[in-house]
């Protein structure tokens, strides 16, 4: 293990490996579970680098179980470390998971749902169990390291990308093959059951998240949700949660790749007061407490995030992975036209049909304390169902 690391600093800017889901564009609007290997190099490592990964992808061994022990809780302290840090994702990750496959998976693979597994995992560490858990990675591996799987992107000048994709066809050689792939099946059961959660950790602030299913970025009505999303913020939600509270932060998202819109709060000394205020957002919206001029500069903030110029590398990168999950520039297209050509009234129309039927609409997660939890849910008129992280 040190020898590889070494190699990889010595000929790389880095090696990394992620697993994430997404949904994709399209008539099937399948879950696409996506495990993603990246890596970088000056042109004069590519030889090396390659060697690196086909070494990493082809002879991947598990069996030191004093390493796999070490890593395991590593990975635990890195996770549990995270829930402070990162508390309103992880809230809002929570209350969103009946609403797609894809946001189910995230939760179990980077959600709470994940390190309350690695816990019940390291309950035993024995080498009995270690030995079991060796070979479920070993079979793990042999599945996701298909070629036939396997989507690439080389990015770089031209002399190079030429060199790196001969090297690419030999590091994709080195791997196993052969295996049908198997994407997964329809949105059967999405969005599920509305829920009401509180999570408790050691924690002197709460984190409380609220979210609710809407449409996707090929809809009508998409540009007026990510409008929404950034009119609540900066007009409602800073002042209400932020100024007021005294939460670090309060947030409104609008997710188009899934179609989920969130509400939520970090570090947040509150939580019915601020589930009051998620309740006062849409009342906020259906009365119109924004002006034409509040609409316009709300769409040349979104129309900066599209615009928003990157490397190239980032931006091919980028470019790759919405081919991936078929995300077409036509489809973005579309989306910017409708933003730009985007008037208060269409705004509103979109608050009335999306945002009517309040809280009760949503999917509420809280973290915080024990304490704090069981003191609101004693005065909260439907009460949190309580869970240990």
């Amino acid at each position: 293990f040190s020898e590889m690391a070494q190699r990889i600093d010595a000929f790389t800017g880095g090696v990394g490996l992620s697993a994430n889901p997404r949904t994709g564009f399209g008539d099937s609007a399948r879950c696409l579970p996506l495990v993603a290997l990246t890596s970088k190099s000056l042109v004069r490592n590519l030889d090396p680098m390659f060697d690196i990964l086909a070494e990493l992808l082809g002879e991947s061994v598990f069996s030191d179980t004093g390493r796999l022990r070490t890593l395991l809780l590593e990975y635990r302290a890195g996770l549990e470390g995270m829930v402070v840090q990162n508390g309103h994702r992880l809230a809002m990750s929570l209350a969103a998971r009946r609403f797609s496959r894809a946001r189910a998976l995230s939760e179990d693979w980077s959600g709470v749902h994940q390190l309350k597994d690695v816990k019940r995992l390291l309950e035993d560490l024995s080498d009995a169990r270690l030995g079991e858990l060796v070979g479920d990675l070993a079979r793990v591996g042999s599945t996701v390291w298909d070629r036939s799987r396997f989507q690439m992107a080389v990015v770089g000048e031209r002399a190079a990308v030429t060199r790196a994709g001969e090297l690419a066809g030999s590091t994709l050689s080195a791997i196993g093959g052969g295996a049908a792939e198997t994407p997964a099946g329809p949105e059967n059961g999405f969005p599920g059951d509305r829920l009401r959660e509180g999570w408790s950790t050691e924690s002197a602030v709460n984190f409380v998240a609220a979210a609710f299913p809407t449409v996707r970025l090929e809809h009508a009505d998409s540009a007026a949700l990510a409008v929404i999303a950034k009119l609540l913020r900066s007009l409602y939600l800073h002042r209400e949660i932020r100024e007021k509270g005294g939460a670090y932060g309060g947030f409104a998202l609008y997710s188009s790749e899934d179609g989920v819109f969130s509400l939520a709060s970090y570090r947040d000394p509150h939580i019915i007061a601020t589930l009051n205020v998620f309740d006062g957002a849409f009342g906020f919206l259906r009365g119109g407490g924004f002006s034409e001029t509040d609409v316009k500069e709300a769409i040349l903030q979104v129309c900066s995030e599209i615009d928003k110029p990157d490397p190239p590398g980032p931006a091919a990168r980028k470019a790759f992975f919405r081919r991936v999950i078929g995300l077409s520039d036509a489809i973005r297209e579309r989306f910017k036209q409708r933003l730009i050509a985007l008037s208060r009234r269409e705004v509103m129309t979109a608050a009335e049909q999306y945002f009517g039927g309040g809280l009760n609409q949503c999917s509420v997660a809280v973290i915080g304390s024990e304490e704090k939890l069981r003191e609101a849910n004693a005065k909260l008129p439907e009460p949190l169902e309580l869970f240990k992280i």
